[in-house]
């Protein structure tokens, strides 16, 4: 077996099965599909756990005659991450592709045992005219010089061709559809997320002709688990959850045995048991670590497994192991709370939700959750929905090392890391939907009352703050009038409890606010008044505001940054508009980082011509965590733009999108901070519309703007302020809620300049980048 490695199928196991007699487990699920394919189900489960694995197994188990159940559904596999539909109607027109597709070759498949028909089934190539011609021979005519991706139906043509198509079906001894939508998490990053599953939702409930013969199975792991939680969904509200787990330690057992008899290895009952603990019944450690174990020392099994190839193992599985815990800030993975709730597992071997919740002092519905994603990547049990146990014991090893292995703290920074570590936070969470209904949640639960809100009693009083015509009594005035809006007396009362709560317990308070309307997303919430305290909450230091960005898209998570934190520092001074005092702003941030820069902590890189070119080469020479921009920006016809320079030195505008592709596959950027004229303002009438929303609705962390014209010396209070915080560490929310204060004491609270710095943010505990105090 000196080549066996070459020989193996499935890219050495590390790609989906698509041969049964390799295929162990997952009993259930396809049972489950094979006596009820017309209903919609989620499958969840994380990396390497073998999803696009199992709905192969379904398409196989759906595809074979021989199956006994009494409804058989035509089986149609899209993977939603390579074919990333443009839209609904894309979707549609992708749907109905596939399915033509997959019939065609279907029909050139011989009826044999499953293994070669599937084999014969998969490697079927059909033409992309096969779909356009059906198409055509029903009436319905697309453009056909346009690819796939451009191609698009409406809902009538997808209907009468669905049931066209499931016409043919029934002859073929079929009576229905189910689409296996792998990736499905892509629909939820998109703009369109809740049109498509209302359209699914619609087809599944009302729509009598379709909805008996179309079935649903999604899969996905957190994206998708969180924004049916966040967001709700017509389609995944009425879904059926199955978390695909480890397998069982009996299918485990088959899968070695088998892989040992392919191979030609004889294997003793206790190198059986020392693979299963290895691998905790993970199915892809299981295969991975086979393979090592295999071609390292086959002739000699028998030994103590683990002392001989632990290490190799540990460094083969580094990169799926940093992927999981996150140190790459991969979407769909650990979160800070996952990480926290396994280190406490870690400890306890053996807990319940409750024992964690009081070990690492969440919630148990916290917990609860956090365990519910640490078991969909496979690496811990649920023995009976109440005991959770440690699985891989490989994984369990990496992250000890982990542990272990990092740095102490620099002595000269243990008075900033203690200044850090005395600040806890327990969050309070405000979403108000499109409808106005208002969604509040914390700690002690979640309540739900309605917004009202008349814009025209407060109109006047936003002319004046945008005429900068403003004094303390009519700030106070327009703050109480949207405190009473966003808290109605259930919601002020749960606030106020959360907030005497936390002080109880010597916490601060996060505010996260939520806004799906960006007609409500445009005010000035920065000037909330409570009454009751007779503070602003923007520039109360015992609370951290923020603009939460939580929309159908998930945030993208930054990298761990290696010291020194780079900063570049971009300034646009077209000759054709106002000039700014950009050399004052510039020295008061270099004498705000003054000390870290000197300790090589953090680098400053100025940049003073701003022409595109000059940024992208900036970006593309040096990983940045943070971009700094000092100009104008402008808002014309309900557009903002930002001001940059050509090469003779005059403005040249660009639109939030085409700002925002500047950092487009950056994966090093964590904060954007627009020291611009009006870089947050969101327009009434088009969601999303603001530069700064749109930077994070792109994926930056957290963007920092201006919701007004801010005068220079603001600027320059806020900057020096702002940063000097980031630099003892303080997360950014915590950092912008203090520079908030020091301008209101600075400035005063008569002027609209404490709440004109906006903090736009996916980071839910305002760390935006891990390895460098409150970054």
């Amino acid at each position: 077996m000196h080549n066996c490695v070459i020989e193996r199928p499935f890219d050495n196991y590390r790609v989906a099965i698509t041969e049964p007699s390799y295929f162990f487990g997952r009993t259930e699920l396809i049972h489950s599909m094979l006596q009820s394919p017309f209903q919609v189900r989620i499958l969840l489960g994380g990396r390497r756990l073998g999803k696009t694995s199992a709905l192969r197994a379904v398409e196989w188990n759906l595809l074979n005659p021989n199956n006994n159940y009494l409804r058989r559904a035509f089986p149609v596999l899209i993977n939603l991450q390579l074919e990333q539909p443009k839209d609904l109607d894309n979707l549609r027109y992708l749907l109905i592709a596939r399915l033509r597709e997959a019939i065609e070759r279907w029909r050139k498949v011989p009826t044999t045992e499953i293994h070669q028909m599937y084999r014969e089934f998969l490697n079927q190539i059909p033409s992309t005219e096969i779909t356009l011609n059906f198409l055509n021979q029903i009436g319905i005519k697309l453009n056909i010089n346009n690819s796939d991706s451009e191609k698009r139906l409406n809902n009538d043509d997808f209907r009468f061709a669905f049931l066209k198509t499931t016409e043919e079906l029934r002859k073929l001894k079929f009576q229905g559809v189910s689409f296996l939508i792998d990736g499905a998490e892509f629909i939820v990053r998109q703009t369109w997320a809740t049109d498509a599953w209302s359209y699914l939702r619609g087809l599944k409930d009302t729509d009598i002709a379709i909805k008996s013969s179309l079935g649903l199975l999604l899969s996905g792991y957190r994206d998708l688990k969180e924004y049916q939680q966040r967001v709700g969904s017509p389609l995944l509200n009425i879904a059926e959850i199955e978390w695909l787990s480890p397998l069982t330690e009996e299918d485990t057992k088959k899968l070695i045995c088998d892989r040992a008899n392919k191979e030609n290895i004889s294997l003793t009952e206790n190198t059986i048991a020392e693979i299963i603990e290895l691998s905790g019944c993970h199915p892809y450690l299981t295969q991975q670590s086979l393979n090592m174990i295999f071609d390292g020392n086959q002739q000699d099994t028998r030994g103590n497994i683990i002392n001989k190839f632990i290490n190799k193992l540990l460094q083969h599985h580094d990169k799926d192991f940093s992927s999981w815990w996150n140190l790459e800030h991969l979407s769909g993975c650990f979160s800070e709370d996952e990480r926290k709730i396994y280190s406490a597992l870690l400890e306890k071997r053996q807990a319940t939700p409750k024992d964690l919740a009081n070990y690492t002092r969440f919630s148990r519905i916290k917990a609860s959750e956090a365990l519910e994603v640490i078991a969909g990547t496979g690496v811990i049990h649920s023995d009976d929905d109440v005991n959770y146990t440690l699985g891989s014991r490989l994984f369990k090893e990496w992250v000890e090392d982990l542990i272990s292995a990092k740095p102490k703290s620099n002595p000269k920074n243990q008075q900033v890391l203690s200044q850090k570590n005395e600040i806890n936070y327990q969050d309070f969470q405000i979403l108000v939907s499109k409808n106005n209904i208002i969604r509040a949640s914390s700690q002690q639960g979640e309540v739900q009352s309605e917004l009202f809100l008349d814009t025209n009693k407060i109109n006047l009083t936003l002319q004046l703050i945008n005429q900068n015509q403003t004094d303390t009594d009519l700030l106070k005035a327009l703050g109480n009038e949207l405190y009473q809006a966003l808290f109605p007396n259930q919601i002020n009362a749960q606030f106020h409890a959360t907030m005497a709560g936390a002080q109880a317990n010597q916490y601060n308070l996060r505010l996260r606010l939520v806004f799906e309307s960006s007609e409500l997303a445009s005010l000035p919430w920065e000037f909330l008044y409570d009454k009751q305290t007779n503070t602003f909450l923007a520039n109360n230091t015992q609370t951290a505001l923020s603009r939460y960005i939580d929309i159908p898209l998930k945030p993208r998570d930054i990298k761990t940054p290696r010291q020194p934190l780079k900063i570049l520092l971009v300034i646009s001074n077209p000759s054709d508009l106002a000039k700014l005092d950009i050399a004052g702003e510039e020295k008061l941030i270099r004498e705000a980082l003054t000390q870290h820069i000197e300790t090589g902590e953090i680098e400053l890189d100025v940049l003073k011509e701003a022409t595109i070119r000059n940024i992208n080469q900036k970006l593309d020479n040096k990983p940045y965590n943070v971009f700094h921009f000092i100009g104008h920006g402008i808002v014309e016809n309900n557009q903002g733009f930002i001001a940059l320079v050509n090469s003779d030195n005059k403005s040249k505008l660009f639109d939030d999108e085409s700002f925002a592709n500047l950092f487009l596959g950056n994966s090093n950027i964590g904060l954007v901070v627009l020291n611009s004229c009006k870089g947050a303002m969101v327009s009434s009438n088009q969601a999303m519309s603001g530069t700064a929303p749109n930077l994070v609705h792109r994926g930056i962390p957290a963007v920092v703007a201006m919701q007004y014209n801010i005068l220079d010396s603001t600027a320059k209070l806020f900057a020096s302020e702002f940063y000097s915080k980031l630099a003892i560490g303080l997360p950014v929310d915590a950092a912008i809620q203090k520079s908030r204060n020091i301008i209101s004491m600075e400035i005063g609270l008569d002027k609209r300049d404490f709440a004109t710095p906006v903090l736009y943010m996916r980071a839910p505990d305002g760390i935006i980048l891990s390895g460098f105090n409150g970054f």
